[in-house]
């Protein structure tokens, strides 16, 4: 009788096919994660941003000639580049903004409408 003690080729093939296909699984799942939670913090960020600038605005009595405006926005350690195009409403003391965010890699954070009205 022949005594085996070792596994076939075979075996150790379909093993190994197994392995791959299952750390290929939890590979994208993983990937999936992260980019979900890449973009909630970018999206936390782009929110964050766009409340504090409308309550600048606020604050500032900022009231802007209808044209494009842009500028630099901190948030702690990271910064907010915004730009702003406005419009008319056709209400008096009132004006449409549509409102980009982009962080300092120029990845898009948040695209807002807002509405500015006159102090």
């Amino acid at each position: 009788m022949k005594d085996n003690r070792g596994f076939t080729l075979l075996e150790v093939m379909v093993a190994l096919m197994i392995a791959a296909t299952l750390a290929i699984m939890v590979s994208t799942v993983l990937r999936q994660r992260i980019d979900g939670h890449l973009a909630v913090r970018d999206r936390q960020l782009g929110t964050l941003c766009a409340r504090e600038l409308i309550a600048r605005f606020e604050v500032e009595d900022y009231w802007p000639q209808i044209d494009q405006v842009q500028g630099e926005l901190r948030q702690g350690p990271q910064s907010c580049h915004w730009r702003m195009s406005l419009s008319y409403t056709g209400i008096a003391n009132l004006r449409r903004g549509e409102l980009t965010l982009e962080d300092a890699a120029a990845r898009p954070l948040g695209h807002f409408s807002v509405f500015l009205q006159r102090p």
